[in-house]
């Protein structure tokens, strides 16, 4: 029998200028939320520096609603894993690898990754930025190894490996048996990729898949309604398959509690009860 799929997770990327990141566990935890994907930025939280009280604080709003912590994102926009200027990647490496022991900290499953930045005005030629890449990821998937906690390598349309097909290629290697996919649909639509199709071809692969709304061909995460993606497909695709693992609305508004809310009531015909 086919496993059903777990309730809708909440990313709390939309509230990182309003309130931190304990706040908003406990608002989404009012409101019915269990599981929960954070963006380790300032002032929402700063990885690199929380103290014991913000991390027991953290642990605490979680284990007070039977919670959990799905993943631990930084911003992609403040780090380079495949930057060809070494320093700026090693640092960006530095910093992965504080967040995995942040994330080890608050009882996190995963640390996401993002296949670092191709200039978008310029960008590199083909598989100029890979080699980079690569030496930068098996760093910090040796590091969250050793933390004892799993990597998600996500699709970003500005990222070395922006779709669903370059990924599948990527993770082919056994030295990523730890490795999950987070695919993301509104970062596949970004670039055109189908997300029903992309999501069919790393869907053995994946932990987490990311669900937001775009116009087609922008790169956007608005509440689910306001754009172009067809979602009845894709969560046909994830029933059929017997897909049982995390579902994330990340949804970025001027109003981010409301619009969580209207996506998990959008999506709870379909999802099951489960946490």
């Amino acid at each position: 029998m086919k496993m059903g799929l777990r309730k809708l997770g909440a990313h709390t990327f939309g509230f990182v200028w309003e309130q931190t990141a304990e706040a908003t566990i406990q608002a989404l935890a009012a409101e019915g939320f269990r599981s929960f994907q954070l963006l380790a930025s300032p002032p929402h939280i700063d990885p690199f520096n929380a103290s014991n009280d913000e991390l027991n604080a953290i642990r605490s709003a979680v284990a007070a609603c039977g919670g959990r912590i799905v993943s631990v994102d930084l911003p992609a926009s403040e780090f380079n894993l495949a930057s060809p200027i070494k320093d700026a990647a090693r640092f960006s490496v530095e910093m992965y690898k504080r967040t995995v022991e942040f994330a080890a900290a608050i009882g996190s499953e995963y640390i996401t990754v993002t296949s670092g930045r191709r200039h978008a005005l310029l960008p590199a030629p083909q598989g100029h930025l890979e080699a980079i890449f690569t030496d930068s990821f098996d760093q910090i998937v040796e590091a969250a190894e050793r933390a004892g906690i799993r990597v998600l390598l996500e699709n970003h349309p500005h990222g070395v490996l922006p779709d669903a097909e370059s990924m599948v290629r990527f993770l082919s290697d056994a030295r990523y048996d730890s490795v999950d996919v987070l695919y993301d649909a509104a970062n596949a639509a970004a670039i055109n990729e189908d997300p029903v199709e992309g999501l069919r071809k790393v869907l053995p692969k994946t932990g987490v898949v990311h669900l937001s709304d775009a116009p087609n061909g922008s790169w956007r995460h608005d509440p689910i309604g306001a754009g172009d993606i067809e979602f009845g497909p894709i969560m046909e695709l994830l029933k059929s398959a017997g897909y049982a693992r995390h579902v994330v609305a990340e949804i970025i508004s001027d109003a981010p509690l409301r619009d969580l809310i209207e996506a998990r009531e959008y999506f709870s015909p379909i999802l099951n009860v489960r946490n």
